[in-house]
């Protein structure tokens, strides 16, 4: 719909107010148009109602039980109510239906990270960084799961590379754990 596009529009230049009342008239004009949820989400998501992105990712997926972005924003949410195994279950459903959106497999393997599960985060991980070998964020995760597994050399050997590309937040891992 126009609106939902319009929406799409300002929340891409920061206008959550704007996009919120987009995607409202979107969904008021037809209430079975499941992205709108699901954009819908997105931005309860950035103001911190979480409970109210839940409430429409579980519309949009209602409608529409393939929609990728519904859970992802879903998993997003679970993540921060620290619910990471329906976190995991949400980014692996959006992986199974949008299985080139790299960012589903990296939010699952740090939600997996959170939940202890370190083989299943590594794999995720290893995914991500072979089909994006500058990702910062997932060479971190995957030396803090290394390290979890007792593997100081290989995980310090993946902090100095998330270091290396850039990640500040690498620093303080690697005084924890490498020197």
């Amino acid at each position: 719909s126009s609106y939902s596009n319009r929406g799409v529009a300002k929340s891409e230049l920061k206008d959550t107010v704007g996009a919120l009342n987009d995607f409202n008239k979107a969904i008021e004009l037809n209430p079975l148009y499941a992205q709108a949820y699901a954009y819908r989400a997105e931005i309860k998501l950035n103001q911190n109602q979480v409970e109210g992105a839940i409430a429409d990712c579980n519309t949009a997926l209602k409608i529409d039980p393939e929609n990728a972005s519904a859970y992802n924003y879903r998993g997003l949410a679970n993540y921060q109510l620290e619910k990471f195994t329906d976190a995991i279950q949400d980014f692996t459903m959006a992986v199974q239906y949008k299985p080139n959106d790299l960012n589903n497999y990296e939010f699952r393997g740090i939600a997996h990270y959170y939940a202890g599960n370190y083989d299943q985060a590594i794999n995720d991980f290893d995914f991500v960084i072979q089909s994006n070998s500058s990702s910062a964020n997932a060479m971190l995760f995957k030396g803090l799961c290394l390290i979890g597994l007792r593997n100081f050399d290989l995980g310090c050997k993946s902090l100095q590379m998330a270091n290396a590309l850039g990640l500040k937040e690498a620093q303080v891992e690697i005084a924890k754990y490498c020197n």
